[in-house]
């Protein structure tokens, strides 16, 4: 994560301005692997929104994101039931 020193320099809603803060390290991910054949039974859908709240992304683009995945998720669960 980068946090936010300065709002006018660093906005949130401008994906084109590059901060100059520092990166930091917040977690590791470890995603076990899974066979097709066990891929294939399990309900698999990612959203930036599912978040604890507080955690949940900032920004006019992650907000849009969160509409698209959950639209595209849904999409996806119907065509498989049909």
């Amino acid at each position: 994560v980068q946090f936010q020193e300065n709002e006018k320099t660093e906005p949130i809603d401008e994906p084109g301005v590059e901060w100059r803060t520092t990166f930091h390290q917040v977690a590791d991910i470890f995603i076990e692997t899974k066979s097709l054949a066990e891929t294939d039974k399990l309900e698999i859908s990612f959203c930036p929104g599912n978040a604890v709240q507080g955690h949940g992304p900032l920004g006019y683009v992650n907000a849009i994101r969160e509409i698209v995945y959950r639209e595209l998720a849904e999409r996806r669960a119907e065509k498989k039931n049909s």
